[in-house]
């Protein structure tokens, strides 16, 4: 079902069944690109698993360089931004795989916004096709 709403308008949704109950999932999703949308204003994000959709995103932030091209070319589009700052030194890795319904593309950048340096991208990573 679609309906309008407005900012900060409180809505209750009522889900029930035709005539059994059952198990399911309820997707709720607006025309309004997410509030990470754009490189400035990245959520803040801290380890562990994070919910996260591109639905409604633009794309925002430089190309990839020809480095990035693990052979499906340097597409990256309906983008969305997170910070996350290290609790520790050491190797951070940052995931979709199985966790995605779409195929993904990740890179992790230093600096600021309008100066971004490039320090990895990812694919498709070995073993995780679809991420």
């Amino acid at each position: 079902m679609q309906f309008a709403v407005n900012a900060g308008e409180a809505v209750l949704l009522r889900v029930g069944g035709f005539d059994s109950g059952g198990l399911g999932i309820l997707t709720i999703s607006s025309d309004i690109p997410p509030a990470n949308n754009d490189c400035a204003n990245a959520a803040p994000i801290a380890a562990g698993p994070q919910l996260a959709t591109t639905h409604n995103a633009t794309t925002d932030g430089p190309a990839l360089p020809p480095t990035c091209n693990q052979g499906t070319g340097l597409n990256f589009v309906n983008d969305v931004w997170f910070a996350h700052t290290a609790e520790c030194t050491g190797t951070l890795t940052v995931s979709t795989c199985n966790g995605a319904s779409f195929d993904t593309r990740m890179a992790a950048y230093s600096g600021a916004c309008d100066g971004l340096s490039l320090l990895a991208c990812n694919d498709d990573a070995p073993g995780c096709l679809a991420n």
